[in-house]
């Protein structure tokens, strides 16, 4: 299990700064120019997995002149999907995925979120029927376990997809994830400065 601190806060973060709606960020992400987005680091409030380091700081590295609102909302998207996907790797290379990754939530609704995920998770990811209430759901599962109400057994549903993802521009993700694990630890030490 990862326990991360910056899921979906960078995307509220940042829409709240472009002053729109993150559905709205979300729709200039997708429409970037590619060659001009920059990194970006989401860690506002520091990261629990995988690196257990509540110093660290976002931030953006590479705008220049032509870097527009587009583009840093598509290094937003970017860098949360690469923050999982560094949560994935601290697992090891024993622990395979398998199947589709189902995907719940807010976030589920993004075309773009889910197939940014699909690429640098190097997994298909899908969307869920009925995702948006997966977590409250699933809530509802568990508590009619503990009651007694339904054993463990009922909890084992396969999910139904409405949508799913698969893995795009392998060799681009893979130079950008890397990058982006370049500047986390180039300033991994300037947290503590402050």
């Amino acid at each position: 299990m990862a326990a991360m601190l910056n899921g979906a806060r960078p995307l509220s973060w940042f829409a709240s700064i472009l002053n729109c709606s993150v559905p709205q960020m979300l729709e200039e992400a997708s429409n970037a120019n590619l060659s001009r987005v920059p990194l970006f680091l989401p860690y506002l409030t520091g990261e629990r997995s995988p690196h257990g380091d509540p110093n660290i700081q976002a931030s953006f590295y590479g705008i220049e002149d032509a870097t527009g609102r587009a583009e840093m909302a598509r290094a937003v998207v970017e860098a949360i999907a690469f923050m999982m996907r560094d949560a994935k790797d601290s697992f090891g290379a024993n622990v395979q995925m398998t199947g589709i990754i189902p995907v719940i939530g807010g976030g589920s609704r993004s075309t773009l979120i889910l197939q940014t995920l699909a690429s640098t998770l190097d997994q298909t990811v899908g969307r869920v029927k009925l995702g948006d209430q997966g977590a409250a759901y699933g809530a509802a599962l568990l508590a009619e376990v503990g009651l007694g109400q339904r054993s463990q057994a009922d909890l084992q549903i396969e999910p139904t997809f409405s949508d799913v993802f698969y893995p795009e521009k392998q060799a681009e993700v893979f130079m950008r994830l890397e990058q982006y694990r370049e500047l986390y630890r180039s300033l991994k030490g300037l947290g503590n400065a402050g």
